[in-house]
């Protein structure tokens, strides 16, 4: 069967547009960052910028999920780095004998391993938290709405299959 073409535009609530207005500000906040990056490293921030975009397109629902992810892995990364941090600080306090050297070592490929995470920009986690309020005050997603409303018009009765694609 010839597939069928149909468009069909809507309108974003203001929740929605307010959030997708941060987000382009998010990424091409962090496309900036990127281009300043080492090449490695600029690649690696905008592959996870694409993905965002990607899961936003999708809908709020899936990028709000990503968010409180990600969220939560930069707030265990701070906290497992304040905790390496702090048990430094008591051997620095101490008289360090040789043996304690290793551990003193330890630690600090430990730190310099958690502060070499992956960030998206400068001032991260508050961006993010940022955004996953956003996505937080929209309670009804226009585009899924749409689309129930269409399928329900259209194909009552029937099986539906859905190919999405990002561009």
């Amino acid at each position: 069967t010839k597939p069928q073409v149909e468009d069909n535009t809507y309108r974003y609530s203001p929740e929605e547009a307010a959030f997708y207005r941060l987000l382009t500000e998010f990424v091409s906040s962090g496309r900036a960052y990127a281009s300043e990056l080492q090449e490695r490293d600029g690649r690696a921030v905008m592959l996870v910028l694409y993905a965002i975009q990607k899961l936003a397109s999708s809908s709020v629902a899936a990028i709000r999920r990503a968010l409180r992810k990600r969220l939560a892995r930069i707030r265990e990364t701070d906290e497992a780095l304040g905790e390496a941090r702090r048990r430094l600080g008591d051997y620095e306090e101490a008289e360090l004998d040789p043996d304690l050297l290793d551990r003193v070592s330890e630690l600090e490929e430990e730190i310099a391993s958690l502060t070499a995470s992956l960030s998206l920009m400068q001032d991260e986690a508050p961006r993010l938290r940022e955004l996953l309020d956003a996505a937080e005050r929209i309670t009804d997603e226009t585009k899924i709405a749409s689309l129930i409303e269409l399928v329900e018009r259209r194909f009552s009765g029937r099986q539906v299959l859905f190919f999405t694609e990002y561009k």
